[in-house]
């Protein structure tokens, strides 16, 4: 994680003494550094993104729309039940 490095106490009391452009160089200063922080971390969820559409279109993938062998589709779908009935009988 990114921090901004934050002005000190007397950084700021200097800025203020400066008068006006003091003040302005410092918030100048400040936007900069938050913009880059902000960029990078535009990059990062850009990524996360990408990635996380890519292991859900991977999840998505079985035996019918990809060239996957039936047996990896794992527990998906419920075995067929019997269509046969119970005849009544005693075993």
């Amino acid at each position: 994680m990114v921090t901004l490095p934050l002005p000190s106490q007397e950084e700021i009391q200097a800025a203020y003494r400066q008068s006006v452009e003091g003040v302005v160089a410092l918030v100048a200063q400040l936007v900069k550094a938050f913009l880059t922080i902000l960029g990078q971390q535009q990059e990062l969820i850009e990524q996360l993104q990408a990635r996380i559409q890519a292991l859900e279109d991977q999840k998505a993938q079985d035996s019918h729309n990809s060239s996957k062998p039936p047996s990896s589709d794992g527990l998906k779908k419920p075995r067929p039940k019997s269509q046969r009935k119970p005849s009544g009988k005693k075993t």
